[in-house]
């Protein structure tokens, strides 16, 4: 009996209420079950969820009272998934999504640990009405396409780095290249299950992982336009090609993630310790004459004038 006392708080408070779910465990290991939010934003989540070995459900009951007009793209980040509706089981191998619709009942888990993203999203900021019954539905996405796997390693990204709730901006801006990238991978789904050619024009969103990219990596001074776009999945060319119809270089986004690293270091009293030298090195710079020069270019003041003032109490 004191097993089912945490599973008994958990559906009072938070399942039935607040996720309209229930919780079918298996075996009589102890019940966990937990929600990280990587980000959330306007009518965007993205979650990662993970609970003990069981079933989350929503029955009939909990379908009708939740109200529910989200959608959520769900896979699993280890081991195989189980999705149960009218009769029917599929499972899910690691990495493979389906996207489920929050209104109908259905059960989901596995009979050992879950550990799953969840990307739910208000369903008509992405699907059309005609798109609702139709094949994206309560089918795995079998066969990925480039943007389902430019959107699997954005998220994964996020997780790696998540813009936390002190950046609004960058939230709300990570949760749209989530929606966009969710969107584009729906097209192409939709698309060749109709055995037709819907191209989607997917610059801007890899244009914005690859930034993403940079913006992780710009303190390796051995970071080059190659090594991202390895990291992504594409060839050299293509990564140049993006950078080149978006108006800027690779190298000029670089440095620019660069200097404005080391132009925080600079103006935060807590670096106050740390020569010059330091800050270019830990931003990536190996030549501190180069950035110097760049540095004075961008901010229209050398790096020690800038920390010079910034001293004396003047705003950097």
């Amino acid at each position: 009996m004191l097993r089912n006392d945490p599973l008994t708080k958990w559906r009072e408070e938070t399942g039935r209420n607040l996720l309209s779910l229930d919780f079918a465990p298996v075996g009589d290991g102890p019940f966990n079950f937990s929600i990280e939010p990587i980000a959330i934003s306007d009518g965007v989540r993205i979650c990662r969820m993970r609970h003990s070995p069981g079933y989350s459900f929503r029955d009939k009951a909990l379908a009708a009272n939740s109200n529910l007009d989200t959608v959520g793209l769900v896979y699993s980040l280890s081991g195989i998934y189980s999705i149960q509706h009218q009769g029917r089981q599929t499972r899910l191998q690691r990495g493979q999504p389906m996207l489920l619709d929050h209104g109908i009942p259905r059960h989901t888990g596995s009979n050992g640990p879950s550990n799953r993203i969840a990307i739910i999203v208000e369903r008509q900021r992405v699907f059309g009405p005609d798109s609702v019954q139709g094949p994206l539905f309560d089918n795995p996405w079998s066969r990925p396409s480039q943007a389902l796997r430019l959107l699997q390693r954005y998220v994964a990204m996020l997780r790696a780095d998540p813009p936390g709730s002190s950046s609004r901006q960058l939230t709300a801006l990570s949760c749209q290249h989530v929606l966009e990238l969710l969107r584009a991978a729906a097209a192409e789904q939709l698309a060749r299950s109709r055995s037709g050619n819907d191209a989607e024009d997917l610059s801007g969103a890899r244009l914005a992982l690859a930034q993403a990219d940079i913006r992780t990596n710009h303190a390796d001074p051995e970071l080059t336009v190659d090594a991202v776009a390895g990291r992504l999945g594409i060839s050299t060319r293509q990564l140049q090609r993006l950078f080149e119809q978006a108006g800027i270089r690779f190298t000029e986004n670089v440095n620019e993630m660069r200097l404005k690293s080391a132009h925080e270091a600079l103006t935060n009293p807590e670096s106050s310790n740390h020569t010059v030298l330091d800050i270019a090195l830990a931003a990536g710079f190996s030549d501190v004459s180069h950035f110097n020069r760049l540095f004075k270019r961008r901010f229209d003041a050398t790096p020690r004038a800038l920390r010079s003032r910034g001293r004396n109490g003047f705003d950097a």
